[in-house]
């Protein structure tokens, strides 16, 4: 037996680690150890000069059972761009000793340190400069005029060098304020795209690292970048642009090693040159403009021409000493290529075509035509009643791309640095012009080990499967709101419990983790937090600072911690997390706190409908931000507790009771109801555990008369409270009542959604009224993540799959079978393996087949005749059943 898949920080043969004191985890055979008592590690680094391994640290045998998140004890601090080994062994619990395991590999970054590159850019102005006071109408006022959009070319710059040796391995590291592409000898570095991400660029900037030795050779090299404006300088949401700067600047670093043990270090500084070229235009929301006349075809290669180019600026806008950190999390890449799967009109020179689903990307196109000849694209999630792309969804977002041929055969044409959220798109061709193939391309944040699931039910199963393409199209560098429209950001409420939800679809733990860093960035001096991460300044948004939209901090390190072990993350951030509940209590007035948007989105009593005007709930501000700020300390102090700070876990334990005695005073009658209390109120109340004990049954009674007096489940709550609703009908065993809302079609619901020809989850519950029209409100997108949070549910409470215990060292399987769901399998990767589950309830009897991962150990509670029935299991595949005749 013997240990697999070791990871140095979470990832696999990394060359780009960037920390000096890293964690180490591995995972254990299921078959040959139920579970580990000690281990040991050795690791080793690479001297260069002589091609050999010198051990820098045995860890010695240590008496611990953790697989995971396992520090470097070492004294020798890891150094920058140097390559290690480590390998693992263990003990189990019956003292067997492994083997030693395969060697794993990785290399460290620049670690700030190894940095010897400038900033560079090129600012010749072509055409009349940005002028900010110029008023820009976006967010609710889009309608209000007209927008002149400011879209500056795109610099390519350029830098020769000579390799005079046999190259062992090259690597380059790459950093943008804005986004950039980067060449050498003619070939793009990394498959990567909207490299290097999206940060909080007044404290943050992000870099990558690739491995280039196959497009490095002996003799003579080049290096090319294309340096875009992207998130840094251009349109950003619900402002203008340049919110973060005006100077787009990239910095690269190659560092080539060759055979004889010597090295060389290429890096951007005042020696390169720059010039404009076929990117006339591009804008992450408004789009791309390319001119192929224009390209400059060889630039990123030796011997190309040019004299006629100018030299680069250095230097950056931002504070002076400042240097890139590396990217904490996954990648955007391109995730597939759709054919059209209809074309909805047809002219002379134009179409419009439906990919049928809507997704975030671009279209690429291969066509034929003559010089000069113009193809325009154009973006939408729906069409009007009129068959015609419905564009006010977008807003200000001009989500328009255009390509001008240059009439040499076929050409292709592919954006780089646009994206749009689209379903339909409208091509509008100049005479002459062929198209030969069209592809819609999907872009966004690479999914790390999808979860699988499938059950009896096929709503249920379309249910899920929305919410997977939903999770596609807004995971892209932060959970954004929408992908379509002028906004695009990662907002609080929403983006916390949709990564946590998301946790159960895909192995989220880097991208939790970065834009955890997004969030903290932007940390007020008063502990306050903003809406959205990374912040920003912006229309609307000021009201909500330290509203419940500002609680993702905290959320996101409990969601680190409680799915995947990481207690170190909070420990990094504890004492801002302590400023930030200062601040809290502070302005809450005697432990109430105040929901700003009420229940948002959800369904008005008074229309049944959502709000026209925007987007304000029914609920009690009060009862729901109180109930918010009180799961908010729950956290707090569980992690805390974890971390080993037993006082002040003993000071959140105390300030949670304080919080439950004034919600109790304010807003729990003396019969035990909540006063004026909706269903939203009720659900945050019993998520949080503020209702009396003896009234708490009466108040799961109260609420599931509420939902089903129709005769049906029928749900009003909004992005506030639809997190916790199936959570509170798993915690009570309302196992029917969350099935029949997963399996409805009836409005509102996600099965509505899906009746109504929706292929992502929407933004509001009715963006499409029962009798086709849509919603009044432009704020209505149709790739929203605020309601799919309800999909946590599908596997830990349907398929029954859930953490007991932090990173799933302790799993949970609890199935939920209902009339309505008779059958249900998942299967869920957590950092210890692979998790499973099969169940079938059929002929009066529940059988349950689950696989559980090396170095874990399982409680498996099924219902039956007699009551709710425990087993313990260790690591393996264990099959169980029981009698159960009905389910209420």
């Amino acid at each position: 037996m013997k240990a697999f898949d070791l990871t140095c920080n979470g990832q696999m043969n990394s060359i780009q680690i960037e920390d000096g004191a890293p964690v180490f985890g591995w995972k254990l055979p299921a078959e040959d150890a139920a579970a580990q008592s000690s281990y040991q590690i050795r690791l080793y680094q690479e001297d260069i000069e002589s091609n050999k391994w010198r051990m820098i640290w045995d860890s010695g045998r240590i008496k611990s059972g953790e697989s995971i998140q396992n520090p470097y004890r070492g004294e020798e601090a890891l150094k920058c761009l140097s390559t290690y080994q480590f390998e693992v062994k263990f003990w189990n619990e019956q003292d067997e000793e492994s083997e030693w395991s395969d060697a794993a590999q990785f290399e460290t970054g620049l670690m700030g340190i190894g940095w010897k590159a400038d900033w560079i850019g090129y600012d010749e102005e072509n055409g009349n400069p940005y002028d900010p006071s110029q008023t820009f109408y976006c967010a609710d006022d889009f309608e209000k005029g007209s927008n002149q959009y400011y879209l500056p070319p795109l610099p390519y710059m350029r830098h020769e060098f000579r390799a005079d040796k046999k190259i062992k391995k090259a690597r380059i590291y790459m950093a943008a304020l804005g986004l950039l592409e980067v060449q050498v000898n003619g070939r793009k570095a990394g498959e990567d795209l909207f490299v290097s991400g999206l940060s909080d660029y007044k404290h943050t900037v992000y870099y990558r690292a690739y491995d280039v030795t196959d497009l490095v050779r002996e003799g003579e090299n080049a290096v090319g970048v294309i340096l875009a404006d992207g998130w840094y300088a251009g349109y950003m949401g619900l402002t203008s642009r340049e919110w973060y700067g005006s100077k787009p600047r990239a910095m690269v670093q190659l560092e080539l090693y060759f055979d004889d043990g010597t090295a060389k270090t290429i890096v951007t500084d005042g020696s390169w040159k720059a010039s404009y070229g076929p990117l006339l235009e591009s804008d992450i929301f408004q789009g791309e403009t390319y001119d192929a006349n224009r390209e400059l075809t060889g630039f990123s290669e030796a011997g190309f021409d040019d004299r006629d180019w100018k030299p680069v600026v250095t230097g950056d806008e931002r504070a002076p000493g400042v240097y890139p950190i590396v990217h904490p999390g996954p990648p955007v890449v391109e995730q597939e290529r759709i054919p059209p799967a209809e074309t909805v009109t047809a002219k002379d020179h134009s179409m419009i075509l439906d990919f049928g689903k809507i997704l975030t990307g671009v279209v690429a196109l291969k066509l034929k035509g003559p010089k000069g000849g113009k193809v325009t694209i154009r973006h939408a999630e729906m069409l009007d009643e009129n068959q015609k792309l419905y564009l006010r969804g977008n807003r200000s977002a001009r989500c328009l791309d255009t390509y001008i041929l240059k009439g040499t055969g076929e050409e292709s044409c592919q954006p780089r640095f646009t994206y749009h959220g689209f379903r339909y798109a409208e091509i509008i061709l100049t005479p002459g012009i062929e198209i030969t193939e069209v592809r819609a391309v999907r872009i966004s944040t690479e999914l790390i080990k999808p979860t699988e699931f499938h059950c009896s039910n096929e709503t249920v199963n379309q249910v899920f499967q929305i919410i997977k393409n939903t999770q596609l199209c807004n995971e892209f560098e932060v959970p954004t709101d929408c992908c379509a429209r002028d906004e695009r950001l990662g907002w609080g409420t929403e983006g916390n419990h949709f990564t946590y939800a998301m946790s159960y679809f895909s192995h989220q733990e880097a991208f939790i983790r970065k834009w955890t860093t997004d969030i903290w960035d932007g940390q007020h001096e008063d502990g306050g937090l903003e809406a959205i991460a990374p912040s920003m300044m912006m229309k609307d948004i000021e009201q909500f600072v330290g509203d419940l939209q500002s609680n993702h901090g905290i959320h996101m390190l409990y969601a680190l911690w409680q799915m995947y072990g990481d207690i170190r993350t909070f420990r990094r951030y504890q004492s801002q997390a302590e400023k930030y509940f200062e601040f809290l209590e502070r302005n809450a007035d005697r432990h109430i706190r105040f929901a700003t948007g009420c229940d948002w989105l959800g369904i008005l009593e008074e229309t049944d409908h959502s709000d026209i005007l925007h987007g304000y709930g029914d609920g009690s501000p009060g009862m729901i931000g109180t109930a918010h700020y009180a799961v908010a300390v729950c956290m707090m102090q569980r992690l805390l507790k974890a971390a080993g700070e037993p006082e002040r876990a003993k000071f959140y334990g105390e300030l949670y009771e304080q919080i439950r005695r004034a919600f109790c005073l304010n807003f729990v009658a003396r019969d035990g109801s909540l006063r004026r209390g909706g269903q939203g109120d009720y659900v945050m109340a019993l998520a949080a555990g503020l209702i009396p004990t003896e009234y708490e049954h009466q108040a799961v009674d109260h609420l599931v008369r509420e939902l089903t007096k129709d005769g049906f489940v029928r749900w009003k709550g909004g992005t506030s409270t639809s997190p916790y609703f199936l959570y509170v009908m798993r915690k009570y065993r309302k196992t029917g009542i969350a099935n029949q809302f997963l399996s409805s079609v009836r409005y509102p619901g996600i099965g509505y959604m899906i009746a109504m020809g929706a292929t992502a989850v929407w933004e509001r519950w009715d963006a499409l009224f029962e009798d086709g029209t849509m919603h009044p409100q432009p704020m209505n997108a149709w790739s929203h993540i605020g309601f799919t949070t309800v999909g946590e549910y599908l596997i830990s409470g349907l398929a029954g799959i859930d953490a007991a215990a932090p990173g799933f060292r302790r799993i949970l399987i609890q199935p939920g079978p209902s009339r309505e769901v008779t059958r249900a399998r998942a299967t869920l990767w957590s950092n210890y393996g692979e998790i499973a589950v099969d169940w079938i309830w059929e002929q009066g009897r529940l059988k349950l087949t689950c696989k559980i991962p090396g170095n874990t150990k399982a409680q498996i509670q099924l219902p039956s005749d007699r009551g709710t029935q425990t087993y313990e299991a260790g690591a393996g595949v264990h099959e169980y059943e029981t009698i159960l005749t009905d389910i209420l």
